[in-house]
């Protein structure tokens, strides 16, 4: 076993008398072993060759130490489940179809005329041996096979027939091994057919970009939206196949990305591979291994897990949207974000990388500032497109004047009245679903809450059935007809949801063709797609969401975006609440007016004077950032320091608490300006769990193996005690 074992195999190792648990060897060595350890026998080796390579290996080790968590959590992100075989689901299984062939005896024309002058008798087997051969044969001289179902459902095959000339020998049915991820892009790639056409500030961004590369190992591409970033991308990624490497392409959300996809495939073709969490496992073993084999792909495009794939030949990692939230992963751990770990897999691969976005994190364009990134700046729409006219509305104002209709506002609503009779389409935007944010009791003023969790029961409409849901745990319960608590029937809705935003906008737009972008309506596969090709093909005139329809989508047709209610976007209690109120409403915006004609975009708000309004309606980026990075350094928060989250938590709310405060007393020793108090979370108790958080904000000069040292020596210290054996731990980096 010593000689055949390598780095980067699976072995099982037995725990117990009937669970086999699957592990990955990361180091070989000949050293005496601890005896004070006790060592388990490898059962089995799973591979004959290894599934990770070095590149890999490092990098999850890397992870691991980063985000405070074990090398086998990062395992188990990485590794598809069914490459993780244990005792009841023994792993992968392939894809199979069953194949027709003529029998190997009646392959030449004189067998086959035999054949069917014996089936003279039996005209339906004579008539389907007869559309074999026609399916199968060219000139009689080479013989091909037919997928089973095809043929069936070719000319209204019988099975029975089939099975009868199977059972005669003419014909043999066989099993075929098929994959499940290459049957929609088979096209060449074909490098002279493949010209990408840059316009002139394309072509200097992309000159500027291979430049920077020589002296930074990071490019920042800041262009506005519809700046044409796409088609850097694609001509970068040539060139990088070009020369034999291989492209990590990270999206947000590869669901939410379809055109974008799309448009890769016409491009790369067969070279490109997708990879994300809406595969299922067997799709995700299929790309994973197809990664390990001779032939892999050379393009992978994908979502935050697409960085754990194994790419042997990595020269560029490629970052869209960069400031998206949605590269954070939250549970389970490990709680890396993508961005970040992506930077750190290229500097391991000696690979380069371009981050783009028209709303760059602060901490990304604080290393571009200071030098640590390259910067490359898109100011002008492609085909110079005129950026959109933003409108400010006084929500308050028109109130007064009784200038409305539910959500819209009287010049919202006129605007959208004339952009349908122009035949145009119109995007709005309401950042959050259900039909209301919940429901309160006008007597006692109680809100039904959850059952399991320290959140306000959501109302929600479906095929005319009310119900109320919890968005953290998937509770629902009938819609009341009374208070609970006190049993008067005065119930009155809160705030307005995506819903209700669709029932206003069918009452109030009668014959509008109305549809709905949220996690509601996008539960279904491949929902999202429909909803958007629809959309894309003036199938639908208004097209409703929540941030879903802020994520890049290009749609030629949209001449006015309306963001309903901005305010809802400005009072979350997160220091980066401002800077992802003005990365949405900027990228909402950037919906509007994307070819030949400038759009529209209508802000309905009550604070009309907050300075956000103002950067968005003169698509103010530096005067956003310049604030910001201010406000950041006076009251220390990232770049300037390193933010972690040390969440105790446990299902009795005491235990979670007193575990919390015994960790906290021992960090306040080592940093006794840079711990806060225990603090409970928004949300302090999801599915009967109570959560506790402790926050340190540690000088980027301090050593970071020092703080991680000593955040592991508190938790090891709390968890020895007997009182808090129970609780458990996770700690959020950054």
């Amino acid at each position: 076993m010593v000689h055949t074992i390598k780095t980067g195999m699976r072995v099982t190792v037995p725990l117990g008398l009937k669970k086999n648990y699957t592990a990955i060897v990361s180091e070989l060595t000949e050293k005496d072993i601890n005896n004070d350890i006790q060592y388990k026998e490898i059962k089995n080796i799973l591979d004959t060759t290894p599934i990770a390579n070095n590149t890999q290996l490092r990098f999850w080790q890397w992870m691991a130490e980063y985000y405070m968590c074990s090398e086998g959590e990062i395992y188990r992100a990485a590794i598809p489940a069914g490459l993780k075989p244990d005792n009841k689901h023994y792993g992968y299984k392939p894809k199979t179809e069953i194949r027709i062939r003529i029998a190997q005896q009646y392959q030449n024309e004189q067998e086959l005329q035999k054949a069917l002058n014996s089936l003279k008798k039996a005209p339906a087997q004579q008539q389907l041996l007869l559309n074999i051969i026609y399916l199968t044969t060219q000139d009689y001289k080479q013989f091909d096979d037919i997928k089973r179902a095809e043929l069936l459902n070719a000319r209204q095959n019988s099975a029975t027939t089939l099975n009868t000339l199977i059972e005669k020998g003419f014909i043999v049915a066989f099993e075929q091994q098929v994959s499940r991820i290459e049957n929609n892009n088979t096209k060449k790639y074909d490098e002279s057919k493949e010209n990408i056409n840059l316009s002139e500030h394309q072509q200097a961004a992309y000159d500027t970009i291979n430049k920077l590369w020589q002296t930074k190992n990071v490019v920042l591409l800041h262009g506005v939206t519809s700046s044409g970033k796409t088609e850097i991308y694609s001509q970068i990624i040539k060139d990088v196949i070009n020369s034999d490497g291989q492209v990590l392409f990270l999206v947000p959300e590869i669901a939410l990305t379809t055109q974008l996809t799309e448009r890769m495939k016409k491009i790369l073709g067969e070279n490109l591979g997708i990879y994300h969490s809406g595969f299922s496992d067997e799709e995700r073993v299929e790309v994973y291994r197809k990664q390990l084999s001779d032939n892999p792909f050379k393009v992978i495009m994908g979502a935050r897990s697409a960085i754990f794939l194994p790419m042997t030949q990595l020269k560029l990692v490629i970052v869209d949207e960069e400031h998206e939230s949605s590269y954070k992963q939250q549970n389970p751990a490990p709680r890396y974000h993508a961005r970040n770990a992506a930077i750190m897999l290229a500097q391991i691969a000696n690979a380069k990388v371009l981050l783009g976005s028209a709303t760059p994190a602060v901490e990304t364009y604080y290393n571009a500032t200071i030098g640590k990134y390259g910067l490359v700046t898109l100011t002008h729409r492609y085909g110079d497109v005129q950026m959109p006219d933003i409108e400010i509305i006084d929500i308050k104002e028109c109130r007064r004047k009784k200038m409305y209709d539910g959500p819209f506002m009287d010049p919202l609503t006129d605007k959208i009245k004339h952009t349908l009779n122009e035949n145009k389409q119109v995007i709005l935007f309401q950042n959050r679903r259900g039909l209301a944010h919940y429901i309160t009791c006008e007597d006692c003023a109680v809100s039904p809450t959850c059952p399991n969790c320290e959140v306000s029961l959501t109302p929600h409409i479906i095929r005319g059935n009310k119900f109320l849901s919890c968005h953290y745990c998937g509770y629902s319960t009938g819609m009341p007809d009374k208070c609970p608590e006190c049993g008067s029937i005065k119930l009155t809705t809160t705030g307005i949801g995506t819903e209700k935003v669709q029932q206003e906008t069918q009452k109030l737009f009668n014959g509008a063709r109305v549809a709905r972008l949220d996690t509601d309506t996008t539960r279904r596969k491949n929902a999202h797609q429909h909803i958007i090709s629809d959309f894309a093909q003036h199938n639908n005139d208004i097209l409703i969401g929540t941030q879903m329809v802020s994520k890049g989508l290009d749609f030629n047709n949209v001449a006015l975006v309306a963001v309903l209610n901005a305010d809802s976007l400005l009072t979350l209690p997160d220091f980066r609440s401002t800077e992802r109120a003005y990365q949405l409403l900027e990228q909402v915006s950037g919906r509007a007016g994307r070819r030949q004609q400038q759009g529209t975009v209508i802000i309905q708000t009550y604070n009309t004077q907050h300075p956000i309004m103002q950067w968005v309606k003169e698509h103010d980026y530096l005067s956003f950032y310049n604030y910001t990075i201010k406000e950041r350094q006076l009251l220390r928060y990232p770049p300037f320091v390193r933010m972690y989250t040390i969440v105790f938590k446990h299902k009795e709310k005491d235990i979670a608490l007193h575990a919390a405060q015994y960790a906290q007393q021992i960090l306040a020793k080592y940093f006794p300006q840079e711990t806060s108090n225990v603090t409970e979370p928004l949300v302090s108790r999801i599915m009967n769990i109570y959560y506790q958080t402790i926050v340190l904000r540690i000088d980027n000069k301090v050593n970071i193996h020092q703080t991680r040292q000593i955040i592991n020596y508190a938790i090891q210290q709390t968890t020895a005690q007997n009182m808090f054996k129970t609780a458990q731990f996770y700690v959020e980096i950054d």
